[in-house]
């Protein structure tokens, strides 16, 4: 993989994920935010049940890749440092996902009722992590499948045995 290829790879979820609050911004300039107690508890609700998903998903593949037997294509990829990499991958989406988490539960503490200001900013960020989150967990994804393809062809095929 190039240096560009790697680059883009690791940048393309913050910049993709810059459209959400930039929409947001942008469609909604100089109007109320217009949210209910009720639809911010909902909207919150599920956007914690996937992020916890999501953290617990990517904290127990972030142990298996410790666990991956010593093969010739692990040693490769470990020896290249590219399972460090997919390791910084997957434990900067864990926190990603935390703040998810938390930002939801900020936005419900501190209600519709906010200054408009501070609302804007805050669902914002409300918009930007839930998508960082989505996008970081389809490239850690990405990279782990293409890990695994490469350690499942180094295996002996039970005809060689």
């Amino acid at each position: 993989m190039s240096l560009t290829a790697a680059r883009v790879e690791k940048y393309t979820p913050y910049l993709l994920a810059l459209a959400a609050p930039a929409s947001y911004f942008y469609a909604w300039h100089g109007m109320s935010h217009g949210f209910s107690a009720d639809s911010l508890n909902k909207v919150a609700e599920v956007i914690v049940g996937l992020s916890g998903i999501i953290v617990g998903f990517l904290a127990t593949a972030t142990a298996l890749l410790y666990a991956l037997p010593d093969r010739n294509a692990v040693q490769f990829l470990k020896e290249s440092h590219a399972i460090d990499m997919l390791r910084g991958y997957m434990l900067t989406d864990v926190f990603i996902g935390l703040a998810t988490a938390v930002t939801a539960i900020v936005l419900v503490l501190i209600g519709p009722n906010t200054k408009l200001a501070v609302m804007r900013v805050v669902v914002g960020w409300w918009l930007y992590l839930p998508l960082l989150s989505i996008l970081g967990f389809g490239r850690s994804m990405f990279v782990l499948s293409s890990f695994l393809r490469v350690v499942d062809r180094s295996a002996p095929n039970e005809s060689e045995k």
